[in-house]
């Protein structure tokens, strides 16, 4: 059994790695790739009575100076938002079988067409919240033929574990997004209209991220409804509908700004050697 995390002093740092700790538990009772073990009654129990209701990492929060409280506030409500999914056998299940469907190596191929070729962090967190987003984009393209989940149920997963992931390392606070092109090229196109473009997409991904969040909420709310309140539950399955819509559609204007900056930077910088290399 995995140790309880410990705050052993209030730094960004050290908040950073109590929390990172409970997402290794997480998994830590998941089937891992290229493995045929199948979760078991007992994994299930073990990994929900992992997860108190308040973070050990929460408990620091007091006797810690209010320039780094902040912090705590985010990561706990993805700390709340990971134990649900951990007490719930049908979430947990399908949070951790849908980290199996895609191939790893296309992924990484994915990854690295969006991107250029770069190295992986061995910082978890960072390597999450900058690249997190494209690893979403790129889940459906890589996924393996024997993926037992449906198309709902994936994409159900996915926004619970994102949504989760997301907050529990204060992403929108504490990294960047990877660039999908180099920042040496960035000034070679129209500096104006590529800061309005990436301002557009800022506040585009924002919107996405709130979305998320009501979607989450949402799913929760639905499934822990009885079957007294068939009437509700129609009704906000109805609206859950129409969010992952517009999500989609949001995810879509996203990419269609990303490619128009990336299209600018290439075409206005590289050389004709790079170019047949295929490189940003």
């Amino acid at each position: 059994t995995p140790d309880t995390p410990e705050l052993t002093e209030c730094t960004q740092k050290e908040i950073t790695r109590c929390y990172t700790e409970y997402v290794e538990i997480f998994y830590s009772y998941a089937p891992q790739h290229g493995s045929e073990n199948t979760l078991s009654e007992d994994a299930y129990t073990k990994v929900c009575s992992a997860f108190n209701e308040t973070s050990s990492c929460y408990a620091g929060f007091d006797r810690c100076p209010d320039s780094v409280k902040a912090n705590f506030t985010r990561r706990e409500e993805g700390y709340r938002a990971l134990r649900a999914l951990a007490c719930d056998k049908e979430a947990y299940k399908g949070v951790t079988t849908v980290r199996l469907c895609p191939d790893p190596r296309k992924m990484r191929e994915c990854m690295e067409e969006e991107h250029g070729e770069f190295e992986f962090d061995r910082d978890y967190e960072k390597l999450f919240c900058r690249y997190g987003p494209t690893q979403k984009m790129c889940f459906e393209k890589t996924l393996n033929s024997s993926c037992p989940l449906s198309v709902e149920s994936r994409q159900t997963a996915i926004t619970k574990i994102m949504a989760a992931a997301e907050l529990i390392h204060d992403c929108e606070r504490m990294y960047q997004r990877a660039p999908k092109v180099h920042r040496s090229n960035i000034t070679a196109g129209d500096p104006a209209a590529l800061e309005k473009l990436g301002a557009e997409v800022a506040e585009m991904q924002n919107l996405q991220r709130k979305a998320l969040q009501t979607l989450y909420t949402l799913l929760e709310k639905v499934e822990s409804m009885d079957r007294a309140g068939k009437r509700e539950r129609i009704e906000d399955a109805k609206i859950v509908h129409q969010q992952m819509k517009s999500i989609e559609a949001l995810e879509g204007v996203v990419q269609g700004l990303q490619k128009d900056i990336a299209q600018r930077c290439k075409s206005d910088s590289e050389s004709p050697d790079e170019k047949s290399r295929g490189l940003f």
